[in-house]
């Protein structure tokens, strides 16, 4: 959010999902007020908060942030004024090793419209002492399937919306002229970061200034081995004049103390004539679209989220309003990801599994997250088959009975530093059965895997994980941090929780019992029977000590 703009706001009001926002121009930058830190407004809340104040009374605004994501672990997100205030914002945040490896490759695409000899430029961004203040054109912002904001000025209203194709590292925009009184010129201005998503850019780093463009398309590799950037506008110009822009500032970085300034190239401008009545559709993307039309991707993606809300029968949830179900789908639809599991045959190869990201923008998939949430977002949503391709996928990265803590980027082996996202397995996949009656796959499949599990931590696994004489579960030893409580600083460990945790105890009561039922319906009384014993030493030696 602009600072110099946080006492600008003078009035929200929510209509349908729709925000009226009107901005008085005039605000010294002296009076920038230091934005405090909020939780980020996933993009299922269609409503911005309201005027708030900070500590000493100041008005600031907290703008409440949209997301579109593409089913690979990349995703397009801004704020709805169009203020980038993180890192982690950009309208092109590719996932270059699905789920992971995540590259801001597009900051933003800034337009003027030119009407008349007149310039409005509606490119929002704080450079520190120089503010654009865009965002005063901006009449409203609505999200339903997809973020759309309605732009008005000298009798012009534009409509754009976006989109981000599933399973691509593509980006699309659409532009509908609602109302013109003549025709007018677009000018789009690409800002490059071309980086990681954890870093920053700045200008004197190497930025390749070669553009290819061809029948309404630009096209530039920013550096060696980095993606292309496709940026297809059809029926555009292009004017090359590259050039650094300076210092955008990063509000919420700068309030969590980080590094908070970066450095944008711009290779030039792209420019299109528009008339009322006509809508173009712009696709940004990692691979040439040149084949490709973005009305045809968009309305593909749109198909694809009506079809998400079809399975659900708002009967079900008669005292939630339908609105909010469609907008609880719509967010777990983010979450569910590619990620591709590796064949253990001499050829090589993989097969395509799933998984959930632990959290937007910064987190991958976490094993603890991802079972936890598991039945929320698959099973509640009857997506039964993403449910049993997350739980197949984590089967193959089990180890001396562990699941995976968390996947790292920059193909880092897994971390297997928890004893409960093991746990939670069970629980995820005995959800599984009772949602989808799917016995013969839950045996076949998962069954081995589970007895697997158990026996590892009988007998002893990975951080001193193993079951005591009691029948309880001791896991921990020096420099580890293994339950939900994992705060780490350098070596020190801020709640180590060495011995038998309460709820640690609770889930491996639960898997114990989960197991056994397993082993009765696989017609194995013997070994269940055997389980349960165990289940019940546990169960009593836990009332004995806690």
């Amino acid at each position: 959010m602009l600072k110099e703009d946080q006492s600008a706001i003078q009035q929200e009001v929510e209509t349908q999902n729709t925000i009226i926002i009107e901005v008085e121009d005039h605000i010294p930058v002296q009076q920038k007020q230091e934005i405090l830190l909020q939780k980020d407004k996933a993009a299922i809340q269609p409503e911005v908060s309201a005027l708030q104040t900070s500590s000493n009374n100041e008005p600031w605004a907290a703008p409440s942030e949209w997301l579109e994501t593409n089913g690979l672990g990349g995703w397009s997100g801004s704020t709805i004024i169009g203020c980038n205030t993180r890192r982690y914002h950009g309208l092109l945040v590719a996932a270059t090793k699905p789920p992971a490896e995540r590259m801001n490759l597009l900051s933003k695409l800034d337009e003027t419209i030119v009407v008349n000899n007149e310039r409005y430029e509606f490119g929002t961004n704080d450079y520190g002492d120089i503010v654009t203040k865009g965002h005063q054109y901006l009449d409203s912002f609505s999200k339903e399937l997809f973020p759309a904001w309605l732009y008005k000025v000298n009798g012009i209203e534009l409509k754009k919306t976006i989109a981000m194709a599933h399973d691509e590292n593509t980006t699309l925009i659409m532009y509908d002229v609602l109302k013109a009184y003549s025709s007018f010129t677009l000018e789009l201005l690409p800002l490059v970061a071309a980086r990681g998503y954890h870093a920053l850019q700045h200008a004197y780093n190497n930025i390749w200034w070669d553009v290819q463009f061809e029948n309404g398309i630009f096209c530039n590799q920013p550096y060696e081995n980095a993606p292309h950037i496709y940026i297809a506008v059809p029926g555009a110009a292009y004017t090359h004049h590259p050039n650094w822009f300076y210092k955008f500032n990063y509000a919420v970085e700068k309030y969590r103390g980080l590094d908070f300034e970066e450095d944008l190239f711009n290779h030039g401008t792209i420019s299109v004539e528009l008339k009322e009545g006509d809508s173009l559709g712009i696709i940004i993307s990692t691979e040439n679209p040149s084949e490709k039309n973005a009305h045809e991707l968009f309305e593909k993606e749109k198909q694809r989220k009506l079809q998400l809300l079809q399975p659900i029968k708002t009967s079900t949830y008669q005292s939630i309003s339908h609105s909010t179900i469609q907008h609880l789908i719509l967010a777990a639809d983010q979450f569910i990801v590619k990620r591709t599991v590796p064949s253990s045959s001499p050829e090589g190869g993989g097969w395509e599994g799933a998984t959930i990201i632990a959290g937007y923008h910064w987190f991958t998939d976490w094993g603890r997250d991802t079972m936890i949430s598991l039945p929320g977002l698959c099973l509640s949503t009857g997506r039964y088959e993403d449910a049993k391709k997350i739980l197949a996928a984590f089967a193959k990265n089990i180890s001396m009975g562990m699941l995976p803590n968390r996947f790292q980027d920059n193909n880092e082996p897994p971390e297997y530093n928890n004893v409960d996202g093991t746990l939670w397995y069970f629980i995820a996949i005995y959800k599984y059965l009772q949602a989808t009656g799917n016995k013969d796959f839950v045996l076949t499949e998962f069954l081995p895997v589970l007895k697997d599990i158990i026996d590892w931590h009988f007998k002893g696994t990975r951080y001193n994980i193993h079951a005591t004489e009691d029948g309880l579960l001791y896991a921990g030893e020096p420099g580890q941090q293994l339950t939900w409580m994992d705060a780490r600083i350098g070596t020190w460990v801020i709640t180590p929780r060495m011995g038998k945790p309460v709820e640690i105890q609770a889930l491996w009561y639960n898997a114990l019992k989960i197991f056994a039922e397993l082993l009765e319906l696989n017609e194995q009384q013997n070994d269940a029977a055997l389980v349960h014993l165990s289940a019940e030493k546990a169960k009593e030696n836990f009332l004995k000590l806690f």
